[in-house]
């Protein structure tokens, strides 16, 4: 009769081991990735010839990493995080006479703080929320050959050029694999709000939590 009832007594505690929230653990790590679809930039109408020959950046795909610290009282979870976005090949276009330049778009780190709200505080924990902050354009001078044969300079953006307000606004899943190691799905609308024209487009990825 002992020996059933030692089992039992381990099964509950490791029932109750599974059934822990993160409420006991209310600092977050994140690590993760995935991809950042683009859409276009701008319109052919926006040409000027010696100034903007190239006025359109097609849709592209590039890459991101991102690191993130958060708290999370209850089903709230706060969120400071940066993401880097990778250089991606496109082939820009000029609408007057139809030469093109390929080069790759510039780097780009985005920081941001976000809340977000849990739906759920089971094994699987579906969250929306919202974050806004800063994206900084990681780019120096760049020079490159058209295919006419021209050689076309893109100047530095200067330093107050190089910031622009950044908002997001998504959600995702967290899946707990242990009381103190998550996977962490999320997919957010992405706003950066430049100067001369907004560039809207996807950020969809995962990574791994850890609850501490």
């Amino acid at each position: 009769m002992k020996i059933p009832a030692a089992g039992s007594a381990i099964l509950a505690l490791l029932a109750a081991c599974v059934s822990l929230s993160a409420a006991d653990r209310p600092f977050t790590l994140s690590l993760g990735g995935g991809l950042h679809p683009v859409f276009t930039v701008g319109e052919a109408g926006n040409y000027q010839a010696g100034i903007n020959d190239f006025p359109v950046t097609p849709s592209h795909s590039p890459a991101w990493a991102g690191l993130s610290l958060g708290w999370s009282p209850g089903r709230w979870l706060f969120e400071l995080e940066a993401r880097w976005i990778a250089p991606s090949a496109v082939v820009l276009e000029d609408p007057f006479d139809g030469d093109t330049l390929a080069l790759d778009t510039s780097a780009r780190l985005g920081v941001t703080l976000g809340i977000f709200y849990r739906l759920s505080m089971g094994r699987l924990q579906p969250y929306l929320g919202a974050a806004a902050g800063l994206d900084a354009i990681l780019a120096g001078e760049v020079q490159a050959t058209s295919r006419y044969g021209y050689t076309i300079v893109l100047p530095a953006p200067s330093f107050q050029d190089r910031f622009d307000p950044l908002l997001t606004a998504g959600g995702g899943v967290l899946v707990r694999i242990t009381r103190w190691l998550g996977a962490r799905l999320d997919a957010r609308y992405v706003w950066v709000l430049e100067k001369s024209e907004p560039m809207r487009g996807v950020q969809a990825g995962g990574g791994l939590m850890l609850s501490f």
